[in-house]
């Protein structure tokens, strides 16, 4: 299903101008799924699948990942989730990382310290913004 989800954002994104490329990384743990770049920012998007109220499977070394780069403001990683008929969004900071290795579901999305819920177009404004 992630794939799914995987292909939404890519074929959105393109319609918004952006360009993406897929990671696929044997070797490096923890590499998000997407880099893009915006009109206005370059970054990296983890992309995530559930249903209901699922806790989302992101593995420690994606978390790590994420948080050790948002340190320094230099690269922006987000997490993007399909959940049911909704996107989520928010752009990970170092804030995030003991709630993320806690556990996130859709309805404690809002716990990440710069979340956002819509439509995916506004999903993905909310990131290029």
């Amino acid at each position: 299903m992630e794939a799914q989800s995987n292909k939404k954002i890519q074929r959105v994104a393109k319609s918004m101008g952006w360009m993406l490329q897929r990671h696929e990384d044997k070797f490096a743990m923890g590499v998000p799924d997407l880099s893009f770049v915006s009109t206005y920012k370059t970054g990296w998007i983890e992309v995530k699948f559930t249903r209901g109220d699922q806790k989302l499977k992101i593995r420690p070394a994606q978390i790590h990942w994420m948080c050790d780069r948002a340190k320094n403001d230099i690269f922006r990683a987000y997490l993007v989730c399909e959940c049911d008929d909704k996107w989520l969004a928010a752009q990970i900071v170092e804030e995030d990382r003991r709630t993320m290795l806690d556990g996130i579901k859709p309805a404690t999305f809002n716990r990440l310290e710069r979340a956002h819920e819509g439509t995916l177009p506004e999903v993905l404004s909310f990131i290029q913004n």
